[in-house]
């Protein structure tokens, strides 16, 4: 009875998450939209099912809600574990956030995250770790997503956000590149064309 009863909150919890989800999809993107106008290209670049890890640059902390409100599927970002302090904890673990210690190598966000891809599910990251607050196009990328993507085989489908949160101004833009087949292929390999992927679509939206 206590294996019955922890596998039904536990398939509550999720159908909760997916609710809360969609929820946040119905009302948040057209809030987004009233706000920054944001633009969203390569959309089809994005598998319709199956195990995919999205990995691109970090411009804010917006990022998460921007990715995770302009597509259908839903993405569990790995992010920072400083954001579940306080009240705001239940909103990220609501939309199914996976919190990590950067002080550490977090073997339980790891865990959590490979799950996830196992279960056919979409992992969000920014491999630079942090903002980008240098001249530089991108941040070296760090190989966590790579190494998942060759561990897991699953598609790794980068995407570069450009422009800024502004009400007025230039608007905000995330693109979706042409996804990356890890299957048989080496992370370092796999970690290069993904970077380098982001950087080629950064340089091309300055031009």
């Amino acid at each position: 009875m206590y294996i019955c009863g922890a596998r039904r909150a536990k398939i509550s919890g999720v159908m909760y998450m997916i609710f809360f989800y969609y929820l946040l999809y119905i009302l948040v993107w057209p809030l987004f939209e009233l706000l920054y106008h944001p633009r969203v290209l390569g959309r089809g670049n994005i598998p319709k099912n199956g195990a995919v890890i999205l990995a691109g640059n970090h411009k804010s902390n917006l990022d998460c809600i921007l990715i995770a409100s302009c597509l259908w599927r839903q993405v569990h970002f790995m992010a920072k574990d400083e954001l579940f302090r306080g009240g705001f904890r239940y909103f990220f673990r609501a939309l199914g956030t996976i919190p990590v210690n950067r002080r550490i190598r977090d073997a339980s966000a790891l865990s959590e995250a490979r799950a996830i891809l196992d279960r056919g599910g979409v992992i969000g990251i920014f491999p630079e770790g942090r903002f980008n607050k240098t001249e530089e196009t991108v941040l070296p990328f760090k190989p966590g997503a790579a190494r998942m993507a060759a561990r897991s085989r699953a598609m790794i489908v980068p995407f570069a956000i450009k422009g800024d949160y502004n009400i007025i101004g230039r608007r905000v833009e995330i693109e979706f590149y042409p996804a990356i087949n890890a299957a048989g292929r080496d992370a370092v390999s796999i970690g290069k064309e993904l970077e380098n992927a982001v950087r080629e679509g950064l340089e091309r939206g300055r031009k």
